[in-house]
């Protein structure tokens, strides 16, 4: 191509650029209550922004040590602690977590780049490394700043997990966005649990802004022979300069059944807000979808174990079922619209 074109060119490939992302942007709510816009389905998912390609940069500890060397630097827990897991965010500074002072200002700006990365570890407590409990260390999230070796105790592991000596938690932190952080916390018991007691916690933060969570969800304990397991990310949906939050949740049951929807957050500077019709939309589309392909008689069979899944996935995910199993920070079951829709398309296509 000859090389005068070149300007040309680059000038109608930006403009291009330009007019597909207004026509890509996505419509997002303004209310920081529950809200009600519509989601496109399939054909939107497309055009939906995806999350960045970002490095998971969390490690696990190696035989649950009270002193670490962990990206680059080293961290001691207090007296009756150990670190299980850390993740590094080596652009956080003091100043963005609201140590505004003129100390670390200064520092920051005479060390330029040559600060050790902050750090978020989590905790166990003394029973689950067999030695003797320090009543006054705190397990849980802990923060690091750059230049210090001792940590600042965040918040303890949520109280609706099960404790106890027959009782221990596993962590693990993902990165899910440019500023998000997802930190997933299990339990797991020798003996039963308590019936409609929460396992798993995951908790949300945006951590260049705060390090309590912008928000938590609460899972219970799977039904005998499947499964609900959940992915958040992190993506700007609205192109407003907040990351918001997805959540995938997928139920796998017998034969290969399996069904998904999902939730989403709309980030506003008074938090977080839930936009209603990410599921409901999801889930009317699933369903209409697998009612269609039970007709078809290549796809009836596998069509049918995906409805049987779907029905299990809404009872799980939706309250007024009394078998909720995903729960908000409260404890409390997600509302869902149009249930009774959805619940016919079921219907309909189990009995086809």
């Amino acid at each position: 191509m000859h090389r005068a074109w070149l300007p040309l060119l680059a000038c109608c490939l930006s403009h291009l650029q330009l007019v597909g992302c207004e026509e890509r942007k996505p419509y997002t709510p303004f209310s920081v209550e529950e809200s009600s816009s519509p989601i496109v389905s399939s054909l939107q998912e497309e055009l939906t922004p995806q999350p960045p390609s970002i490095s998971k940069e969390s490690r696990d500890a190696t035989g649950l040590p009270s002193e670490w060397e962990v990206f680059g630097r080293k961290i001691l827990a207090p007296e009756g602690l150990a670190f299980v897991t850390a993740i590094a965010l080596p652009e956080l500074t003091k100043v963005d977590l609201e140590d505004d002072s003129a100390d670390a200002q200064a520092r920051e700006k005479s060390q330029p780049g040559k600060l050790q990365p902050a750090l978020f570890a989590w905790l166990a407590s003394a029973h689950e490394i067999h030695s003797k409990p320090n009543k006054e260390a705190t397990a849980g999230l802990w923060f690091f700043p750059q230049d210090k070796t001792q940590g600042q105790f965040i918040a303890p592991p949520e109280k609706s997990l099960p404790q106890g000596e027959q009782c221990s938690l596993r962590a693990n932190f993902n990165r899910i966005g440019e500023e998000t952080l997802a930190l997933g916390v299990e339990a797991t018991c020798q003996g039963r649990l308590v019936p409609g007691q929460p396992s798993q916690v995951l908790s949300i933060f945006q951590a260049k802004k705060s390090k309590t969570p912008l928000f938590e969800l609460k899972r219970r304990t799977d039904f005998p022979g499947e499964s609900i397991s959940w992915e958040p990310k992190a993506i700007d949906q609205d192109q407003d300069g907040r990351e918001d939050i997805q959540l995938e949740v997928l139920l796998e049951g017998p034969r290969g059944a399996e069904a998904r929807t999902v939730f989403e957050w709309i980030t506003r500077p008074a938090g977080a807000s839930r936009n209603l019709e990410a599921t409901t939309a999801s889930l009317l589309q699933t369903s209409r979808a697998l009612r269609e392909a039970v007709k078809k008689k290549a796809k009836r069979q596998n069509a049918l174990d995906n409805l049987g899944a779907l029905r299990r996935l809404v009872h799980g995910v939706c309250a007024g079922s009394e078998t909720e199993r995903l729960l908000d920070g409260s404890g409390h079951a997600f509302k869902c619209n149009q249930q009774k829709a959805i619940h016919q398309h079921i219907s309909y296509g189990l009995v086809d």
